[in-house]
């Protein structure tokens, strides 16, 4: 805050640390410099209520909770599922 608008792309940018906004008194002061609307940051997002994605089971891979002895046995159950 402080100096000059940032140089690389953002959001907010945090201008001054020194304000003064009546009846709430002294605070950081902050200015819309990106495309984002003030709703963008205010408004809620939708809550989804049982909302789950379908995903084929053949292109679930979990990696790294195998030891490599036992990558053989997974990749051939992957594979069955098709």
């Amino acid at each position: 805050y402080g100096g000059n608008k940032p140089a690389y792309p953002c959001d907010i940018w945090q201008y001054t640390e020194t304000g003064n906004v009546p009846g709430i008194g002294k605070c950081d002061l902050n200015q819309l410099i990106g495309n984002k609307p003030l709703s963008w940051f205010t408004e809620s997002v939708p809550k989804q209520e049982n909302v789950q994605a379908q995903v084929s089971k053949q292109n679930i891979i979990q990696s790294g909770a195998f030891s490599p002895y036992e990558t053989p046995d997974v990749m051939g159950a992957l594979t069955s599922l098709k």
